[in-house]
């Protein structure tokens, strides 16, 4: 309806119009909620020109258009792209608009997810603390925008492996979600799984599963629609579960959080792949070996369908078919294997010593 809406626009205003811009804002929309990134960076530039053309310079449709424009970049995961946006879209806020709107923060805030995303953490964490200063002096209205930059600095810490600096944070927006937004029930869960997450790195698995349980239970009780939070938490308690050795609750939990993609999400290839890795792992763990190799050849099959040849997670692939086939002491299948995870890594990734190293000891 949207197209529909736009082809008349194009007849009637013959050239693009600002009057466009709205019709091609709600395309734009679409494509974001489906995920079809290039395709809603298209229309942004067109946006961004028609804006252009009928605004002055600092207007902040304009500031609103390349702030889109970066989000979109950094979903297809350009960060350098995104900040050249957002970079841009801040310097006209700074320079030609009041500092108590709420545009400030959020520009902020995006700034810190691309750094975030260069793995540029301290200048992460310093945006977000920049956009935090602004939204506490906006409160009440932005209690959850305030508990989602503890939860921001809490990720980029946890990145670095800080724990407890990454649990601070993410127990400090927790509180404030509790307190202020304790019907943000979608937002409460995902705390809690991020704080079991953390213990999990800290190797505290028993505080970890108790996190993820109760970010569980919220989303029993109140958000049962979102099935892949649901799954990311079954996933998350099998490899606490793993880790504790309890491996046939770590296959069960597995197994669960496979089912709902498989339901929900079938075109979800590399999640699946990664959950069916995981299940595949933990036959191996158990001896099970047959039922690991069939585990791991599925996702070879699954990997490839949506890979390059030469992927690197291909070639892992290929190593964990090999081991597996070691172990059943079929050894020239599982030199066959390595030797063609070894193929791929030494033409495409020759910089990544350890994995190489490790092919050339599976194959000795």
């Amino acid at each position: 309806y949207h197209r529909q809406a736009l082809v008349i626009q194009e007849k009637y205003y013959k050239t693009d119009h600002v009057n466009m811009t709205n019709t091609l804002e709600h395309i734009c929309n679409i494509f974001t909620d489906t995920k079809n990134y290039t395709q809603a960076l298209e229309n942004y530039r067109r946006v961004l020109a028609i804006n252009e053309k009928f605004y002055s310079e600092t207007h902040l449709s304009i500031v609103t258009t390349l702030n889109n424009i970066g989000n979109t970049y950094y979903q297809l995961e350009d960060f350098d792209a995104a900040l050249e946006s957002q970079y841009r879209a801040l310097e006209i806020l700074e320079n030609h608009h009041p500092t108590n709107d709420s545009r400030f923060a959020n520009c902020l805030n995006d700034i810190g997810n691309s750094l975030n995303g260069q793995e540029k953490f301290h200048e992460a964490i310093e945006y977000y603390k920049k956009a935090l200063n602004f939204y506490e002096k906006l409160t009440p209205a932005h209690y959850l925008d305030i508990a989602t930059m503890y939860s921001n600095m809490s990720n980029a810490s946890y990145k670095q492996e800080k724990y407890d600096e990454a649990f601070e944070y993410q127990e400090q927006g927790l509180h404030i979600r509790e307190q202020y937004c304790s019907s943000s029930f979608i937002s409460i869960a995902n705390a809690f799984n991020h704080l079991g997450n953390i213990r999990s790195g800290q190797n505290r698995h028993d505080d970890a599963i108790q996190f993820y349980r109760q970010a569980l239970k919220i989303h029993e009780e109140n958000c049962i629609d979102r099935q892949e939070d649901l799954a990311i938490i079954y996933s998350n308690i099998s490899r606490s579960l793993n880790d504790q050795n309890l491996l046939d609750e770590a296959f069960d939990y597995q197994t669960r959080a496979l089912n709902i993609y498989e339901k929900y999400y079938p075109n979800e290839y590399m999640s699946i792949a990664k959950l069916i890795n995981d299940l595949g792992n933990i036959e191996s763990d158990r001896g099970h070996y047959e039922q690991a190799l069939e585990l791991h050849k599925r996702v070879l099959n699954l990997t490839e369908k949506c890979c390059k040849s030469n992927d690197a997670s291909i070639a892992t692939n290929l190593s964990n078919i090999g081991k597996i086939l070691y172990q059943l002491g079929k050894d020239d299948e599982a030199l066959d294997y390595q030797q063609r995870a070894l193929t791929i890594r030494e033409a495409y990734y020759p910089n990544n010593y350890a994995n190489i190293a490790n092919c050339l000891n599976d194959i000795g």
